[in-house]
């Protein structure tokens, strides 16, 4: 078995890529444990580390977005850039945020196109579930950063 090809992981299967999970949050620091071990590390949201979200279970990194994205408003941040949105796995692939803040995503293999809100993306777990960990923390990132209303 070759490791470092990653070879062993099943393409498109989410479950090949979740590594950790989040197993509290106290204040401003979560608590993430190594999936199968007794390993676990704490994170800060003060020094954030973007990579770890690749790790994550989708509802898991849309819920660590969302408090990050609370963070940064209660701490008055401005001006955060999210890393490039990277889809391994998932079903839906976002494109862009068009000017009325609604998510364009099409489906990667019917090739149909879906806008939504951000809110309205995440409170359906059909669709949620069905998006990479990393485009999920930016849905739930954008569901508080954006004041929409409507």
């Amino acid at each position: 078995m070759n490791l470092l090809s990653f070879s062993w992981l099943k393409k498109n299967d989410p479950a090949s890529f979740i590594f950790y999970k989040v197993v509290n949050f106290i204040e401003d620091m979560y608590v993430i444990q190594c999936i199968n071990t007794k390993s676990v590390l704490y994170m800060s949201l003060k020094k954030f580390d973007y990579d770890f979200v690749y790790g994550l279970h989708p509802i898991q990194s849309c819920f660590m977005g969302m408090r990050y994205a609370s963070f940064l408003k209660h701490n008055k941040a401005i001006n955060v850039q999210i890393k490039k949105l990277l889809s391994r796995y998932g079903k839906y692939d976002i494109q862009y945020q068009d000017r009325d803040k609604k998510i364009r995503f099409v489906n990667k293999i019917s090739r149909l196109v879906y806008v939504m809100y951000p809110q309205e993306i995440i409170y359906r777990n059909d669709l949620l579930n069905n998006f990479d960990s990393s485009q999920t923390f930016y849905l739930g990132f954008l569901s508080i950063m954006d004041n929409i209303s409507r």
